[in-house]
């Protein structure tokens, strides 16, 4: 996996760089940033920034909190507990970086910040939706018959996004998705809550 994670993470700090190029084109490779624009105005280079926004947007196993390593010993709750614990911190300071470029009134910026904010929504809450309800489509499952088989499912995917493969009582067959979801931690958070809303 770590070859893997370095190379997306090379790939969104040059990224990041080609937007705040675009963003300070009068500032030179070496050259402090205003400190303003730092969360903890204590400026740095645009080299610097970028590697800041690339750790806290994307997993960086250190920086999992010592009680997550404490507990991950015990298997207590659940597999990949380090990576549901940075997926819950890159996702707050995606939401919180997008936040902060959209408020910055720098065009180029503001530009950076609507994409990154749509993205995250698109990839982490649309995307997980839209293949929910295509498959329920395709399997001609109900909204009704889907929340009713969520009774018979284990408490585990009661709040998964679930692919129903055949709706058939005697044959009923599902495919809990959180499993290929980066950000099903979250999504389980929200589920529940989306469902009722909608009832």
């Amino acid at each position: 996996y770590q070859g893997v994670d370095n190379t997306m993470r090379f790939y969104a700090y040059e990224s990041e760089m080609r937007s705040l190029v675009k963003a300070f084109p009068d500032l030179k490779s070496g050259e402090n940033m205003p400190a303003g624009f730092w969360p903890d105005n204590l400026g740095g280079t645009m080299e610097e920034y970028a590697a800041r926004v690339t750790r806290d947007t994307y997993p960086t196993y250190s920086k999992i909190p010592d009680a997550v390593v404490f507990m991950r010993r015990f298997g207590v709750f659940g597999n990949f507990m380090s990576f549901q614990s940075e997926m819950i911190r890159t996702s707050k300071n995606i939401v919180r970086q997008g936040g902060r470029e959209i408020r910055s009134g720098n065009p180029a910026l503001q530009k950076q910040g609507a994409q990154r904010l749509a993205a995250f929504t698109a990839i982490g809450l649309v995307a997980p939706y839209a293949g929910e309800k295509a498959a329920q489509h395709f399997a001609d499952v109900s909204d009704e018959e889907l929340e009713a088989a969520r009774f018979f499912m284990p408490p585990w995917s009661r709040n998964s996004r679930v692919v129903i493969l055949n709706k058939d009582p005697e044959n009923f067959t599902y495919v809990d998705d959180d499993g290929q979801d980066a950000g099903a931690v979250l999504h389980r958070r929200l589920q529940p809550n989306a469902r009722a809303f909608h009832r």
